[in-house]
């Protein structure tokens, strides 16, 4: 463990090349292989320029106005009844992420019900015992991480034949000259979308 400034530059910056950093198979399990964060090298450098591509202050800028509406409409629902306000967060940021096309299209938001069921139900068992019994919750995550597989097959195929031009996440994956392969890409959407829930909810609830 390190704590101080000059420590951290050591171990990210200057000596990088010595340290890798891990993850227990279960987390890779859930997320998949292939996501951007149990990678260095060539591989996480042009997934993360993918990334980056589609969140842009340019690509995200004429979502603003949706933003606020959406943001309003929670605080409507929020009237006469008590909220579990990180709960609340994590849906507001839920909606931002596939509502407003940041990582799909308009054409995705009939899976949109099904793909949060699965990504909620994913992070319940994402800190459980990897004990892949039936009802356990490390069990449900797999098979909502399955189901979850699933859908996003449907929508990368659907996508790749799609004449329409898109500026969202996934069409910054699907593009032909990337080569990722569908699996690559479903599960760095994947990664993308769980890794906004705590980490923005958290955030989003301090303010409040």
């Amino acid at each position: 463990m390190i704590s101080s400034p000059e420590a951290a530059k050591f171990v990210l910056v200057t000596r990088a090349h010595l340290f890798k950093p891990t993850f227990p198979a279960s987390k890779e399990r859930m997320l998949g292989k292939q996501a951007i964060f149990f990678h260095q090298g060539d591989y996480h450098a042009k997934l993360r320029k993918l990334v980056l591509r589609a969140f842009m202050p340019d690509a995200i800028r004429s979502f603003v106005p949706d933003i606020d509406s959406i943001a309003r409409d929670i605080l409507r629902s929020w009237e006469d009844r008590y909220i579990n306000t990180f709960q609340e967060m994590k849906t507001f940021q839920y909606t931002i992420n596939e509502d407003l096309l940041s990582i799909f299209g308009k054409e995705e938001v009939k899976f949109r019900e099904d793909l949060k069921r699965c990504c909620f139900e994913l992070e319940k068992g994402y800190n459980s015992m990897p004990i892949n019994l039936p009802g356990t919750l490390f069990n449900n995550s797999m098979k909502a991480r399955r189901e979850l597989a699933q859908i996003l097959s449907k929508i990368i195929s659907t996508r790749k034949q799609s004449k329409h031009e898109h500026s969202d996440l996934l069409a910054s994956f699907t593009e032909d000259k990337e080569g990722l392969t569908d699996e690559k890409i479903a599960d760095n959407v994947i990664g993308v979308i769980f890794a906004a829930l705590d980490t923005t909810a958290s955030v989003l609830t301090w303010i409040l």
